[in-house]
């Protein structure tokens, strides 16, 4: 059977994958050899990727408590509308939002000051629904890739970081390095998120924005 990956599983999955497998090899090598190899072809190739896609699934679980720990304090960018400022929105588009929620969803929607956290959960996965049902979820699907991919880089480093210290300890040239592209990729995981949620809910207010068709007279 052809396996062909789709954009998501590429960048949240087997990219991550690679960059655990290619950080490891500095430490392991086995691994190192295997790489390096003068008879590196085709076939290891097709098992690298393999191996990728395996361990990128694995990596998935240190991504999600990767998640978790970065948006403890504040929430999902997609949970700040319950702000008084997002900081994605103006207040002419804060103001209307509620409203636009209201129409596009088909139900009263209460005012986002008082929605907790599983209630505006709820409503943004309606929204996307909505939103993807009228063909205005490409952007937002751009940067829920890219989201991926740095959240999967993140959480590669951090394993591999953790096991270079507890092979060679901490202090090492390769775990700092590790360490500062860490801290980049966990940056653009921040700034992909924030991207997230700005598109979908101006995609939302554009769409309720739409002209509605003349009827001839």
């Amino acid at each position: 059977m052809k396996k062909e990956f789709s954009f998501y599983e590429f960048t949240g999955v087997v990219v991550p994958g690679a960059t655990l497998l290619l950080s490891l090899a500095l430490t392991l090598h086995p691994l190192q050899d295997f790489l390096t190899n003068d008879k590196f072809g085709a076939g290891q190739l097709g098992l690298f990727l393999i191996a990728s896609y395996i361990v990128g699934h694995l990596v998935q679980g240190v991504g999600n408590q990767l998640e978790k720990a970065l948006w403890a304090f504040r929430g999902m960018p997609s949970t700040w509308i319950r702000r008084d400022k997002p900081p994605y929105l103006s207040d002419g588009q804060t103001k209307r939002l509620r409203n636009v929620m209201t129409q596009l969803l088909g139900h009263d929607v209460p005012p986002l000051k008082d929605l907790d956290l599983r209630a505006c959960g709820g409503l943004v996965g309606q929204l996307y629904a909505k939103l993807e049902k009228e063909g205005r979820t490409a952007r937002i699907e751009v940067f829920n890739g890219n989201y991926g991919l740095f959240r999967g880089i993140a959480s590669a480093l951090l394993v591999a970081v953790a096991v270079t210290a507890f092979k060679h300890g901490i202090w090492t040239s390769s775990s700092a390095i590790m360490i500062a592209v860490f801290v980049l990729a966990l940056m653009r995981m921040h700034r992909f998120g924030v991207h997230y949620a700005s598109e979908l809910y101006k995609q939302a207010l554009n769409l309720a924005d739409q002209p509605k068709p003349m009827i001839a007279s």
